[in-house]
C-alpha cells in the first residue's frame, strides 16, 4: 500500500548546543501506557544498557506534542549479554515486545529507535514481529524507524563502506553475522526487508568524523563516493551539519541517493555482499542527517556522543537528541504521516 510523501529538512541552527536535564529510567517509569498510543521502543548498542537513553527519553518526553508517546528502552540486552550476536538479542526483544504489548492495552502504532549494533538489532526484531497479511509489526502500525551510528553494512576488516576500524582486534565475536539475509524476506524465519519497508519513515543520524566504531558511509547508507562535501563550519560543529530531506512515496521503491557508477570499496566477495546490502537498502528512501562534533571537546568521543550515552561525559551531544526529539513531532505533526498512519 502506497504512502504518501514525507516533509523535507527540519528547520533548526545546525550548529545549536543544546542543554537538558536527564533521568535514568526503567519500563516502568511512571508513563500510563494506558493513556498512550504511540510506542517509541529504544534499541542500545554493544555493551550498552537502558540509563544510555536517558537524555534522548528526556528530550523527547519534554515536547508537548509527545504526549501520547510512550517511550521504552529495551532492557534484555544490556552489557554483556549484546556479545552474544544479532540473533540472540533480537529473539529476547521480540519477546519482550510482545509481552509489554499484551500487558498495555491502546497502543495503535510503533516507532523504533536504536543506537549503533542496536540499529542492526532493530532490523532484525522487527522482521521477526512482522505480519506480511496485515503489513504490521507486533499488532502495530509501523511508524518510524531511526538509527544513530549504526553499521546497517556490517563490519570488515578491508577498506570499504562496511569497514570497522575496531574488527582488526574484536577477534571472533559473531557480533554482526547475518546482515546480508537482513536485507531480505525469509519467510521460514523473518520478513526483514518487508518490515523496514512498512514504516512510513526511515532515518539514519551518522557521524562525520571521530567515529572509531563506525564508519560514515556505512551508517549512512552510502557508496563512498556519493558522500557529501560538508559545509566549512562543520570543522565547528556541535551536532547535525547536513540533512537529507525525504521527498516522494515511501514505497516508490527509489534511492534517495544521487549519483550512479561502479561500487567503491572492497573487492571480493566482501565487497560484492556490500554492494548488494545497499543496493537493496538504497531501493528504500532514506532521511539522512549527517553529524559533526569536531567543534567538541573529545570529538573521538563521537560514537558515544551522538546518543549522550552517557550526560556527564557526552554532554556536548545534546543538540543532537533536542534535534531527534524535533524530527519525531514534525513527523508527528505532519499531515502526509498522519494520512498514511490511519
Amino acid at each position: 500500500m502506497d504512502k504518501p510523501a514525507l516533509l523535507g529538512p527540519l528547520s533548526r541552527p545546525p550548529w545549536a548546543h543544546g542543554f537538558g536535564s536527564s533521568s535514568s529510567f526503567r519500563r516502568a517509569d511512571g508513563q500510563q501506557g494506558q493513556q498512550k498510543k504511540h510506542l517509541v521502543l529504544l534499541v542500545n548498542g554493544l555493551f550498552g544498557d537502558v540509563d544510555n537513553w536517558a537524555v534522548v527519553k528526556a528530550k523527547v518526553e519534554a515536547r508537548a506534542d509527545a504526549a501520547d508517546m510512550l517511550l521504552v528502552a529495551s532492557t534484555v540486552n544490556s552489557r554483556f549479554k549484546t556479545f552474544e550476536g544479532i540473533d540472540s538479542c533480537g529473539k529476547r526483544l521480540a519477546e519482550e515486545v510482545r509481552e509489554y504489548v499484551s500487558q498495555t492495552p491502546g497502543l495503535e502504532r510503533i516507532s523504533v529507535i536504536g543506537h549503533s549494533m542496536g540499529g542492526l538489532i532493530s532490523r532484525y526484531v522487527i522482521g521477526l514481529l512482522y505480519d506480511p497479511n496485515t503489513e504490521l509489526i507486533c499488532g502495530l502500525r509501523p511508524a518510524h524507524f531511526i538509527t544513530l551510528a549504526t553499521p546497517h553494512l556490517g563490519c570488515a576488516e578491508v577498506e570499504g563502506p562496511s569497514q570497522v576500524p575496531f574488527m582488526a582486534w574484536m577477534g571472533a565475536v559473531p557480533l554482526m553475522g547475518g546482515s546480508v539475509r537482513m536485507t531480505q524476506d525469509i519467510p521460514q524465519e523473518g520478513y526483514y526487508f518487508s518490515a523496514l519497508r512498512s514504516f512510513v519513515s526511515r532515518t539514519c543520524y551518522a557521524n562525520t568524523h571521530g567515529d572509531h566504531l563506525v564508519g560514515w558511509a556505512n551508517s549512512s547508507l552510502r557508496r563512498l563516493d556519493q558522500l557529501p562535501v560538508l559545509p566549512p563550519l562543520a570543522a565547528f560543529a556541535r551536532g547535525v551539519v547536513l540533512e537529507d530531506p525525504l521527498t516522494g512515496p515511501a514505497h516508490d521503491g527509489g534511492s534517495r541517493i544521487s549519483g550512479g557508477g561502479a561500487f567503491e570499496g572492497a573487492g571480493g566477495e566482501v565487497g560484492a555482499q556490500t554492494a548488494a546490502m545497499l543496493e537493496r537498502l538504497q531501493a528504500l528512501p532514506w532521511r539522512r542527517v549527517d553529524v559533526s562534533f569536531r567543534g567538541t571537546s573529545m570529538p573521538f568521543f563521537a560514537h558515544n556522543l551522538i546518543q549522550v550515552t552517557r550526560k556527564w561525559l557526552n554532554w556536548e551531544g545534546e543538540a543532537v537528541a533536542e534535534h531527534l526529539a524535533a524530527e519525531l513531532a514534525a513527523l508527528e505533526a505532519d499531515p502526509r504521516v498522519r494520512s498514511a498512519l490511519q
